[in-house]
């Protein structure tokens, strides 16, 4: 075939194949799929059972609902493994400096564009036939006709072409995998959610009926909406006029992708944050000049004395850097705070003369304790996501840049390069912490205005004492975790992607075992870090334990600060044998 038609070939597909065939996080990731795949049908199968009595005939025609359902799981596991599989395909290649290499062949740049398109979405592929038996499971139930079967086959098609080409496009314009990876995390995340915050954002405007439109006609830019919102309105002809804005969007992210490919192909390894801030440096120096040289603080020429690794970092890392910190923190909080306040003056509970009469139609009294718990959820993921990347990258980046070894040759211990390596970061929590703090303090204030707080007299201190010491806890364990974990590691990605992987399951499988297993192991879901979060923002820690209020709160916290300790006595005991580790 190869000799007939040289141009069906495709030597570069049957090279990527190949690497993945002899990797050996192929099959974990096809057993970590088929797993969560398997388990999440189980659960909602036997809760069907449960709830028609358990009886063979009472199911029949339920078999709609469990094939939606799985659809529905295959998307979310689309949208959780494919950004990772795909955002290598070409960050590795720079890594390896070896995309130049494929310039010298005959293959063009599209050729290797769509080669490397086909085999990071062969392998999702042959992931979502894994359901195929549980597919036959639902359709043994009974109510799946042909026009549900075709467009569940159509969404997930669809939603694999079109999340594989935006992970391609981050691919080809980042120089590095994780950053492709987080790029395709922040812009999907950005355009699946762009229907509904329009149609929230122009509801009051120009009343729902009128945004509702909008939005039905913006929705085909997601087909996961399509499935949810969707499924048994349309046609298949009308299905494919609904999902014309997606189509539209995967060819565009692959005409991107194929520009970016040869312009970004050698490009150099730059922070734009770093830019920017150089930049806003001597435009700063240039109007101090005015003011007569003034400067807050010490001096920038000063030698490290005490803790000079912790120096250098200051010297070296953007998220380090005092001044650069300030203005970070003030980028964030003072949006927060400005959000917060017009949040809190529209509030219609206030009197009218202290509302901004503009912006009153965005709250009402049901749903500012809802904006404020939305936002705050919102600012500590984005907390726990930085502050994880930040640190599995502390000591992974000086491997990648070969700088580990100098550092080894100083006379300061391993135990000691690892502590001032954590002390560098302590700044950078401050930071991240104080707007969410903020929020806590907004939500804190409104909920004793509201009455939501008086299950008794101390309700009130019990939310903001739990709130402190989740972020005086939380947040270090986070960064600790993280750090163990890329001391363990040998590229960034994987560090990332591991520190991520392992505070995903913390906090979500002890959630989940009271579903699977029995209410008798409720206690298991302390285990899980959003356990007493959670219900301290929606209920109240009184709801929870009633009398036993404090007492729960210093037992769980106890518990986690000495898994906190436990993972930063492990760090600097073991930090020779993982500096120095092959």
């Amino acid at each position: 075939m190869s000799r007939l038609f040289p141009k069906l070939a495709l030597p570069l597909l049957a090279r990527e194949l190949t690497e993945r065939a002899a990797s050996k996080r192929t099959y974990i990731v096809r057993a970590i799929f088929a797993l969560l795949l398997m388990t999440a049908f189980w659960f909602f199968a036997s809760k069907i059972f449960n709830r028609y009595g358990g009886g063979a005939t009472s199911v029949l025609g339920s078999g709609q609902w469990l094939f939606e359902l799985l659809v529905i799981i295959q998307l979310m596991g689309i949208f959780l493994f494919l950004p990772a599989m795909m955002a290598g395909q070409f960050t590795i290649e720079k890594e390896r400096d070896s995309l130049g290499l494929l310039f010298l062949t005959r293959l063009g740049p599209w050729q290797i564009l769509f080669e490397k398109y086909l085999s990071g979405l062969i392998p999702i592929f042959s992931l979502l036939l894994l359901a195929m038996p549980l597919g036959a499971i639902a359709y043994a139930f009974g109510g799946v006709t042909q026009t549900i079967l075709c467009h569940g086959i159509y969404f997930l098609f669809l939603t694999s072409l079109q999340v594989g080409a935006l992970a391609l496009m981050c691919s080809t314009w980042c120089r590095t995998t994780a950053s492709a990876f987080i790029a395709t995390c922040v812009i999907g995340t950005i355009l699946y959610c762009l229907p509904a915050f329009i149609d929230s954002l122009l509801g009051p405007l120009i009343g729902h009926t009128l945004s509702a439109a909008f939005r039905d006609r913006t929705i085909g830019i997601c087909p996961f909406l399509i499935a949810v919102y969707k499924w048994h309105n349309v046609s298949i002809s009308v299905l494919l006029q609904q999902s014309a804005l997606a189509w539209i969007s995967t060819v565009l992210f692959l005409v991107l992708a194929r520009c970016f490919l040869v312009r970004r192909a050698f490009v150099k390894g730059t922070n734009p944050v770093l830019v920017c801030f150089r930049w806003l440096d001597g435009r700063m120096q240039r109007l101090n000049r005015v003011t007569g040289n003034i400067r807050i603080g010490k001096s920038g020429g000063q030698l490290p004395d005490a803790h000079p690794i912790a120096w250098r970092e200051t010297r070296k890392n953007v998220l380090a850097r005092p001044h650069y910190l300030l203005r970070i923190l003030l980028a964030v909080e003072v949006p927060t705070i400005c959000y917060g306040f017009v949040l809190l003056l529209n509030w219609p509970a206030w009197p009218q003369q202290s509302r901004i009469r503009f912006l009153w139609f965005f709250i009402t009294a049901d749903n500012l304790n809802a904006d404020l718990t939305f936002l705050n959820t919102l600012l500590g993921a984005l907390a726990v996501l930085v502050v994880s990347v930040a640190a599995a990258n502390a000591f992974v980046s000086e491997r990648v840049q070969q700088t580990l070894d100098v550092l080894l040759t100083t006379p300061m211990s391993a135990a000691q390069i690892v502590a001032e390596k954590a002390r560098a970061m302590r700044p950078f929590l401050a930071v991240v912490a104080a707007p969410v703090m903020t929020l806590f303090l907004m939500q804190w204030n409104v909920k004793i205005f509201t009455g939501y707080l008086q299950l008794s007299h101390s309700g009130a201190w019990l939310y903001l004492i739990c709130s402190l010491l989740t972020l005086a806890v939380y947040l270090p364990l986070v960064s600790w975790l993280s750090l163990w974990i890329g001391l363990k590691m040998r590229t960034r990605f994987r560090a990332i992607i591991t520190a991520l992987m392992v505070i995903l399951i913390w906090c979500v499988a002890p959630l989940l075992v009271p579903f699977f297993v029995s209410d008798a192991w409720g206690w298991v879901s302390y285990l899980s870090p959003l356990y007493l979060p959670v219900i301290n923002e929606f209920r109240g820690i009184q709801w929870l334990a009633g009398s036993f209020a404090w007492l729960t709160i210093g037992l769980n916290f106890s518990v986690f600060g000495a898994i906190l300790y436990f993972i930063r006595r492990r760090c600097l005991s073991c930090a020779d044998r993982y500096l120095r580790q092959a």
